[in-house]
């Protein structure tokens, strides 16, 4: 698989970012199905979806600095 898909201009198109939007996507997608099925009103579902959307992307950045903080201090 190639990192970068496609050029444009400054802004490059990783194939990573890219898989991770389709998969949360794909699980929103399902989610909402899932969910409506079982009766939950939908605003309930597309809060839920926004709100792990959220702290995952918290989480990441957290865990992120937390793994690359000795890099840093290293550097000074």
């Amino acid at each position: 698989m190639h990192p970068i898909l496609v050029r444009i201009g400054p802004m490059d198109l990783h194939s990573f970012g890219l898989m991770m939007a389709l998969a949360w996507l794909a699980a929103s997608v399902y989610l909402d199905a899932h969910f409506r099925q079982a009766g939950y009103p939908r605003e309930a579902v597309s809060s839920l979806i926004l709100w792990v959307l959220g702290g995952a992307l918290i989480g990441a950045r957290l865990l992120y600095l937390a793994v690359e903080y000795p890099s840093w201090t290293d550097d000074v």
